[in-house]
């Protein structure tokens, strides 16, 4: 492969794979890029490559104002952030995703995160051998349009925020569960919501049945499903 006057994104740029890939493409072995974008969470690794690469010992202002003129760049974003990963790649030739956790004893403790995914390719077969089992009808949101399913992202939003960054959650299956129980109960009927007039989901649906006949139930069962 020939990097000559190509710019190479690298997510996980300061990991140990990414860091080591980033060194290897620097020394323009397999030609010179244009530009190297290092992309990762970890703004302190960024600034330990970012003084390295300078050959510096003590940080000074321009080494960070001068940041995106050199050959190697750094952004700070997450893979799994639809939005930076959209900024970074936006102008990338070749796209090395370095972004994962590869020690075995850290995935075997921290399983979420080493498996977590956005509609992750990887899980569609077993899930719809499941819908199929269960006979219900599958519908798909076309890709790259979160206005399909709104209600859904601003819900699994919440999820993020309220949830999954502020627990301290269990490593087993049951116990994760049973977390997530509570939580959906604290969601529908303690927390108040801004876009139901601070009520509850369940007060508001108590509400909409007092003043609409119940629909007839359908026969058909369904399940939405997010390309995006």
């Amino acid at each position: 492969m020939n990097f000559e006057g190509k710019t190479i994104l690298v997510t996980g740029g300061t990991g140990s794979f990414g860091k080591t890939f980033v060194h290897r493409v620097l020394t323009g072995e397999l030609g010179t890029p244009r530009k190297v974008i290092v992309l990762s969470r970890d703004e302190a690794k960024q600034h330990e490559m970012r003084l390295d690469y300078l050959h510096r010992r003590v940080s000074t202002d321009d080494a960070i104002y001068s940041n995106f003129l050199n050959v190697l760049e750094f952004r700070i974003g997450d893979v799994r952030a639809f939005d930076d990963v959209c900024s970074a790649v936006k102008h990338a030739d070749i796209v090395v995703n370095a972004a994962a956790l590869k020690q075995v004893p850290t995935c075997e403790y921290f399983p979420i995160q080493a498996l977590q995914t956005d509609g992750g390719g990887e899980f569609l077969g077993e899930f719809g051998a499941k819908v199929a089992q269960l006979g219900l009808v599958q519908y798909w949101n076309r890709p790259n349009y979160p206005q399909g399913n709104g209600r859904i992202e601003r819900s699994f939003g919440t999820d993020e925020r309220e949830f999954w960054q502020v627990e301290e959650l269990p490593g087993d299956l049951a116990g994760l569960r049973a977390a997530l129980a509570a939580w959906d109960h604290v969601y529908h009927t303690e927390r108040p919501h801004q876009a139901l007039g601070y009520r509850t989901p369940d007060q508001f649906y108590q509400e909409w049945l007092a003043t609409h006949p119940k629909p007839a139930p359908s026969t058909e069962r369904r399940v939405v499903s997010d390309m995006s």
